[in-house]
């Protein structure tokens, strides 16, 4: 329901205030889902992810985001993921998941 109202509004906007190039480019699965090595948090997991990619398909991207430590340590060391712990699962899922967007940009 809550992506639905956000899509919805999305698209009042696009109408009703003449913002016609507004759309969505993907809806992540963001921490907390799954666990910092990238493996899926069970049966849950599994089931909000298939109920998502059969209500909007293509719109989910095919990376999530792992919860992990280092997403906070870097935001507390004012710092990217990515240099924070370059090497880390969460660092490479957000690299990957730049190329999705890279790709549909395209």
């Amino acid at each position: 329901v809550g992506l639905k109202q956000f899509f919805d509004t999305v698209e009042l906007v696009r109408t009703r205030l003449a913002h016609r190039d507004l759309r969505i480019l993907g809806v992540l699965v963001n921490q907390g889902m799954i666990f910092s090595d990238g493996a899926p948090r069970g049966t849950a997991y599994r089931n909000v992810v298939d109920i998502l990619r059969r209500t909007h398909g293509s719109r989910v991207f095919e990376t999530s985001i792992p919860d992990a430590v280092a997403i906070e340590e870097a935001y507390q060391s004012a710092t990217s993921v990515t240099r924070w712990q370059p090497h880390s699962a969460v660092a490479e899922a957000y690299r990957h998941l730049a190329g999705e967007v890279v790709e549909r940009e395209q």
